[in-house]
């Protein structure tokens, strides 16, 4: 067991400034942006979206003895008939609604897509009532603009529906001339639901246009606060909002898988540089409802169409007295059109729609899988099917240490730039072979700025070497000599962002909205966000430069986590389409690491940095949870970010062991003071002689942890009191951290505050 020790005082000044963020960010001086712009700074609030953020969810609680009711349905609605059945479970659907009702023969419990039966519901308007009875549900837009709600019972839409032998088919057309073909099928693991594309279908001449719909938006929703369970929502690295717990919010949680599409949604150019948090994005497709934890709930998994659904999820007192999560899927998106320079627009929603499958697949847990953990494992298992995700080979025994160098970079003078040099060749080689005389041997080395461009000025397709850092025979040497030790070397790259001024693209690599307006805008400098085809290409490009003198590793940022259409007509991508590229990308021998990469690259990441260890911590959400750590351990190297930024180590240093996460820091021989009034000015503190210590003795505590379970998963993760918590993994570890300023002691074992312990399983 550690002690950990306080944070070094050489570096109190440049925390300060952090410290300064985050208490201004704490008391509101720093305003919440939302997803819809990449740039916090330059977000403004959406209507619907979540408005307000607190700091008081950002731990999981523990698990308490639920003294209240815990309902167990076993009923079976009227007008349900049944259409499939397998040695798990047997599928009942109401031919004239769809509602479905499911129901495990091991336990006799019925999942339902109706909280309550009957016509009317206590509580709930006729819409409302509608929404919980159909199976399906539309939003449209009238010519006035106008959204209203369209379930098909309360519209009189007609059904036509078909038993299969694994489950029914079923057409529904409304009298307004909308239909909708969907597809039900009963699985060993639940149902999966879908409806493809040419299953959607407008009559000419219809004075509504459609704009999205909803599948069995009920799905295992309960009434009030008598059920001891929660629904999970992807954000950030995950978020619970406890269904036991009264008066949460006044707004539901709306926000869209892999952020809003810049291209269409709310997009502001500004050029001012402002002090906003960020809000987190939704990196996954899926979610989730425990109807009663370690009893029952289901696992949601967006198989299709994913790019284009929304997340929402309603806490009881919230519109309803109804605890319920589910999926929207936009099939058009309504922008404002800018009409003229002085920034007038008009509301306009997509001409043509989204042109997408739509994939939904539940998985039903019950017993010890009826939690978080189960809902992780679930998807775990979806995406190894996909062949998304494999066991990862251990590297050693040691864990890596990730250190991110900025070589050099460039600052504006009053005739043109000069370089600036933070880290020479002989002065990288110099601190490895350090850092390697101290035992730290598996070491992971990203470099930024060996480009005569310098760390974020580089045009993205320039290869070149800046000789007052060293030439290329020197770095190729030095590289050669390090990847020889086992010394992993990666090139930073970044070909979504171009920055003004810089060389290698020109206008039509520039994306657009769908207003034909650049998508520009600040980030320690003004860029432009490019179009996908550039970014496929010019990382194709760059890795055959790199493997030209023996790097096969790159360290791309930004690919993995905007996704957005391009109206660019010399590069026309819609989202989808944007999707499938970024898919299909394949380099030969190369390996990638991706910082904060969305889900539908998971296949291409060789390691993620900057891992998520928070939720956006808005009022809704009771716990922040390690769900995509849970998910990824031991497919997918993980690092947490620059410890640089970290404003307490000794509290960070023990989150990082409690979601398995490798350290990263960001390192310059020089004094950070140089990187003042250039595009790197967003690195308070680097200097290698004042952070070698902490690399050392931070390393090596992690190292004894971690390394304990190299290579293994994790198998559950438990709070066994306020700020306590056991991770177990699959090679029969647990670590136990308590984060609290008090010992713990359950008998079995003892944990020193803000420390950690390594058992055994069952300990």
């Amino acid at each position: 067991m550690y002690k950990l020790n306080k944070i070094s005082f050489k570096k109190t000044v440049a925390i300060v400034l952090v410290l300064v963020m985050v208490c201004a960010a704490s008391s509101g001086l720093i305003a919440m942006a939302t997803e819809d712009a990449p740039n916090a700074w330059l977000a403004e609030l959406t209507e619907g979206e979540n408005k307000v953020i607190t700091m008081e969810n950002s731990s999981t609680q523990k698990d308490e003895e639920w003294s209240g009711d815990t309902p167990f349905s076993d009923k079976l609605a009227e007008g349900m008939e049944k259409a499939a059945e397998n040695e798990k479970f047997t599928l009942y659907y109401n031919p004239k609604t769809l509602a479905i009702q499911v129901v495990e023969k091991a336990t006799g419990y019925v999942h339902s897509s109706i909280a309550e039966d009957g016509e009317k519901i206590e509580g709930l308007n006729k819409t409302w009532t509608g929404m919980m009875q159909s199976g399906v549900t539309l939003e449209l837009r009238d010519s006035k603009g106008k959204v209203s709600t369209w379930p098909l019972t309360t519209k009189e839409a007609t059904v036509e529906s078909t038993i299969l032998g694994s489950g029914f088919t079923a057409t529904v057309t409304w009298p307004e001339g909308v239909g909708v073909a969907v597809d039900v099928k009963l699985t060993d693991k639940g149902i999966d639901v879908s409806v493809p594309y040419d299953g959607i279908w407008e009559k000419e001449g219809c004075k509504y246009t459609l704009q999205s719909i909803y599948l069995f938006p009920f799905m295992d929703a309960n009434r009030g606060h008598s059920q001891n369970g929660y629904m999970f929502v992807p954000d950030g690295c995950g978020a619970l909002i406890r269904t036991g717990v009264q008066n949460l919010s006044t707004e539901p949680y709306r926000k869209q898988v892999y952020g809003s599409d810049i291209g269409l949604g709310k997009f502001n150019g500004k050029v001012e540089q402002g002090m906003l948090l960020p809000s987190e994005n939704v990196y996954i497709p899926v979610y989730g409802m425990i109807q009663n934890i370690d009893k029952n709930g289901l696992a949601a998994i967006i198989t299709e169409g994913d790019e284009y659904a929304q997340i929402e999820a309603y806490a009881s007192g919230i519109t309803t007295d109804f605890n319920f999560i589910t999926a929207k899927f936009l099939v058009r998106e309504v922008y404002q059109m800018k009409m003229s320079q002085s920034g007038t627009s008009v509301s306009k929603t997509q001409e043509e729609r989204n042109k997408f499958d739509i994939g939904l697949s539940y998985t039903f847990l019950s017993g010890d899988d009826a939690n978080y953990v189960g809902i992780a494992n679930a998807y775990r298992d979806y995406l190894v099917e996909q062949g998304a995700l494999a066991i990862s080979e251990s590297k050693g025994t040691d864990i890596p240490l990730k250190l991110e160098f900025i070589v050099s970079e460039q600052k504006d003078g009053l005739v043109g730039t000069s370089t600036v040099s933070m880290t020479t060749v002989e002065e990288l080689d110099e601190i490895l072979k350090d850092l390697m005389d101290e035992g730290i041997t598996n070491i992971e080395v990203v470099l930024r700025g060996t480009s005569k461009e310098g760390a974020t000025g580089v045009a993205p397709t320039v290869f070149n070497f800046n000789n007052k850092t060293g030439t290329k025979k020197e770095w190729t040497a030095l590289i050669d000599k390090y990847q020889a030790q086992g010394v992993n070397v990666s090139f930073y790259c970044d070909f979504t962002r171009g920055y003004n001024g810089a060389k290698g693209y020109s206008n039509k690599d520039k994306a657009q909205s769908i207003s034909k307006i650049l998508l520009t805008t600040y980030d320690n400098g003004l860029f432009t966000y490019l179009s996908p085809k550039y970014t496929v290409d010019a990382l194709g490009e760059f890795a055959d430069s790199a493997a030209g003198i023996g790097v096969n590793s790159l360290a791309v940022d930004c690919l993995g986590k905007y996704l957005y259409s391009n109206w660019n007509t010399k590069g026309l991508y819609t989202r989808g389409e944007a999707k499938e590229l970024f898919e299909g990308i394949e380099l030969k021998d190369a390996n990638l690491s991706l910082y904060t990469p969305n889900a539908y690259l998971y296949g291409l990441a060789d390691a993620i940095y900057d891992m998520p260890t928070s939720s956006s911590g808005y009022y809704i959400f009771t716990d922040t949870v390690p769900f995509l750590q849970i998910l990824l351990k031991g497919y997918i190297e993980m690092y947490g970010s620059g410890f640089n930024f970290h404003a307490n180590a000794e509290s960070d240093l023990l989150k990082c062991l409690e979601y398995g996460l490798y350290p990263s820091f960001y390192l310059t021989k020089e004094e950070t003071i140089d990187l003042l009034d250039t595009k790197s000015s967003w690195l308070y503190t680097s200097e290698y002689a004042l952070w070698k210590d902490s690399i050392v003795s931070e390393y090596a505590k992690m190292n004894d942890a971690l390394s304990k379970v190299e290579g293994a998963t994790i198998t559950d993760h438990e709070v066994l009191a306020t700020d306590v918590v056991r991770v177990e993994y699959s090679n029969g570890i647990s670590l136990v951290i308590n984060h609290s300023d008090a010992a713990y002691s359950n008998g079995k074992i003892s944990v020193e505050a803000n420390s950690y312990l390594l058992a055994e399983s069952g300990d």
